[in-house]
Order: C-alpha cells, then sequence, then structure tokens
C-alpha cells in the first residue's frame, strides 16, 4: 500500500496527535507514507511561525525524507499556492478561495506526477486539504479518499470556504471516520444525503506510557506549585491574569509555539508567577506535564469553542488524565464535563477551581488502554485496508 496524508502539520513538529501517530504507525507497517504539508500558500516567505516561513517553503517544495524507525522513511511534500492570506478570505466567496487555494506556478499535474501517482489511499484531516480533494478525485479515481475529522469544520461558521470545502469533501469520500459520536450525528443531520453506510467512530489517542512514568522536573521549569498550559492554541491571557493576581503562591507556566499577542506578551512581564515559553520539543511534554500540579486550558470566548456541539477531548486532555492530573478549562467545550474535567465560564470559577484541585491527583471513569496509539492506528488501519480489499 502507499498512502498520502494530506494535513495542516510539518513532519518534523512531530505533534503526538493523530497524523503523526497514523503516518508513524504506516511507516512501521512497510506502507511507503507521505505526508503532504497543505496549504503552504507562497505568502508565507513573509513569516516566522513554526508551521509557516521562508525555510519550510523552500525545503518541502523539494521533498524532504526523515527516518522513522532506522528502517523505514517518510517523505514531509508541500505543494505551494497562491491562497489569500487569511484575514482577507472572508471577503472573497468559497468558490474563489478555493480556486486560488488550488493555483500554482507549478502545474498540479506535474507535482502529482513526482509525488502522488503510486497512491491507493488517501487520508484528508480537517484543515485546509479538504480544497484538494476534487483535484485528487478527478486525477486518482481509484484511490480510498479517506476523511479524518477531528474538529469538524461546519461548526467553523465564520470559515465559509472551508464549510463550503468539507461538504465536497463528505460527498467525495469513501471513507469518513469521526472522533465521537457527537461528530458523525452532527454530519448526518446537516447533510442527509451523505451516505450514512460511510461513517465510522474511532476515538483520539494517547502515547500512554510516557504519561504514566516518573521523570525529573525539568530544568526550565519554576520551581513552586504549578499551572500548566500546554498546546498549540490560542490563549485566554486575561484569564490567566486574573487567576495569577488572585493565586500569587501558584506558578502560571504556559508553553505554546503559536505566536502570541505581543500587548499580553508585555502584560505578563509585571507578573511574577506567568511564565510564558515559546514551545517544547514534543518529547519533553510527558516531563513538564507529570511534574505539573494541574493543567489549565484557558480558550479565548472570542473563538467560540464553547458553543461548539462536535468537539470532543483531545490527545491533550488524555495526556493529562493517563498522568492523573486535574485538567480546568476556560470556555472549553460543554461536553468536557461529560469526561470529568472541570468546566468554567467566569474568571471567578477558573481561578477558585484551580486554588481548589492543585496538587491532588484525579481519577478518571475511562478506559485509558483503549485511547493508546497503538490501539488506535490499528483499528483505524483496519477500516483502511477493509475498504481497499473490498474495492
Amino acid at each position: 500500500m502507499n498512502i498520502v496524508y494530506v494535513t495542516y502539520h510539518n513532519w518534523e513538529t512531530k505533534r503526538h496527535g493523530g497524523f503523526h501517530q497514523f503516518a508513524d504507525y504506516s511507516c512501521r507497517q512497510g506502507i511507503e507514507t507521505v505526508f503532504f504539508s497543505f496549504s503552504r500558500p507562497y505568502y508565507i516567505c513573509f513569516k516566522h511561525e513554526e508551521r509557516e516561513n521562508r525555510d519550510v517553503l523552500r525545503r518541502l517544495s523539494k521533498g524532504v525524507v526523515y527516518n522513522v524507525d532506522k528502517v523505514h522513511t517518510l517523505v514531509n511534500i508541500t505543494w505551494p499556492t497562491f491562497a489569500i492570506p487569511g484575514p482577507i478570505r472572508e471577503h472573497f466567496s468559497p468558490k474563489f478561495n478555493i480556486q486560488m487555494m488550488t493555483k500554482s506556478l507549478t502545474p498540479f499535474s506535474k507535482f502529482a506526477k513526482k509525488w502522488l501517482d503510486k497512491t491507493d489511499c488517501f487520508v484528508f484531516e480537517s484543515c485546509d486539504a479538504v480544497c484538494l480533494v476534487d483535484l485528487i478525485k478527478q486525477r486518482y479515481p481509484k484511490a480510498l479518499i479517506v476523511y479524518r475529522p477531528s474538529d469538524p469544520m461546519l461548526d467553523r461558521r465564520k470559515e465559509s470556504y472551508l464549510i463550503y470545502g468539507e461538504k465536497i469533501m463528505l460527498e467525495k469520500s469513501d471513507l469518513v471516520i469521526c472522533v465521537n459520536e457527537r461528530g458523525k450525528n452532527f454530519y448526518l443531520e446537516s447533510y442527509p444525503h451523505v451516505d450514512a453506510s460511510v461513517f465510522r467512530v474511532i476515538d483520539n489517542g494517547v502515547a500512554l506510557g510516557d504519561f504514566v512514568k516518573d521523570y525529573s522536573r525539568p530544568s526550565t521549569m519554576p520551581i513552586g506549585r504549578t499551572a500548566l498550559f500546554v498546546g498549540a492554541s490560542p490563549i485566554d491571557w486575561d484569564s490567566v491574569i486574573f487567576a495569577a493576581s488572585k493565586l500569587p503562591d501558584v506558578n502560571f507556566v504556559l508553553v505554546s509555539p503559536v505566536e502570541q499577542p505581543a500587548k499580553s506578551l508585555q502584560e505578563i512581564k509585571s507578573y511574577k508567577n506567568i511564565y510564558y515559553i515559546p514551545g517544547i520539543p514534543p518529547k519533553e511534554v510527558a516531563a513538564w506535564m507529570t511534574n505539573a500540579d494541574i493543567i489549565i486550558q484557558p480558550i479565548p470566548e472570542k473563538t467560540e469553542r464553547y458553543k461548539k456541539k462536535t468537539l470532543s477531548i483531545t490527545a491533550q486532555n488524555y495526556k493529562a488524565m493517563a498522568a492523573r492530573k486535574y485538567i480546568v478549562s476556560y470556555m472549553g467545550p460543554q461536553s468536557f464535563s461529560d469526561y470529568g474535567i472541570i468546566s468554567t465560564y467566569n474568571y471567578d470559577d477558573f481561578t477558585n477551581s484551580i486554588k481548589n484541585f492543585i496538587g491532588k491527583e484525579a481519577q478518571y471513569d475511562l478506559n485509558l488502554e483503549e485511547k493508546n496509539w497503538d490501539y488506535i492506528c490499528a483499528k483505524f488501519f483496519n477500516e483502511i485496508q477493509h475498504n481497499l480489499d473490498e474495492r
């Protein structure tokens, strides 16, 4: 089998999340694996983010080969496009945005012939990747098309081009693997014409073994009681500043590779118990989490994640659960509380929950063995192989 993952991520970030785990697993099974990072517009030459910068565009356009387990290799590629810069996209129609996202100085046929022509299966992530499904389906009508939406874009009301692209993605997919029943039901209720028989549910996972061990405290982790956030998502700094001002004996440590607002970074300098760290290697996450006293997830209210119907808990949540840490969420989805996560929706509750649960060992009513990535990946590939065998 040859498999291509069309994903938001670059391989070298090596997240603990789904597409990196699936690709790692397929490599170890001897499957020829391509990690197709999309979209990577030409304008990222002017950006300096981990995922988007001039060096990423240059290297991935040529293709980068990585060793996975000293035996197998994976190639990470991209196809640069004329996609419109994010803040401007809302001023254009969904069709026009997708057209620009699929236009390049290099014809798709030339790019595909070099990197994709042997592919048996394309696995798409819920991101800009959905904009490519028409091009790929037209060129590879016999390939298996799998959509794995960890974060259904039908919930993203402000990004109309993604909702438009996702609808096409659902119509063209041979297999749709959701991470929870809520997502599956939401799709089927919203698009009753879509074939329900192609839907499956396979949960997110976690590298369980890494989060039940004891580690030395990282040298850069402040001494004392620690409320820790680790993640590649926006941070609600106002909630953190409020809690830090009320709990001066707690160190608030926020680790994220995402560029943060300069105003917020300047403001937190006034607080001796707030620390911002712009990312750590993924292999160090377990040591940070297991040495923290509580995990926090301060989510900006403007994202309206708390209103979303389909979001499940993420790999980051499972890591904290495996480490038996309490998780206090601010403005997270209401479904979080179903899993034992402490969900709060105002600064006082957020602060008081941290105060009441910091340092205590948490117990979760979950079979974490079934959340282990090896277990999840085996189920995922059994579905793919079954569908390939039936073709």
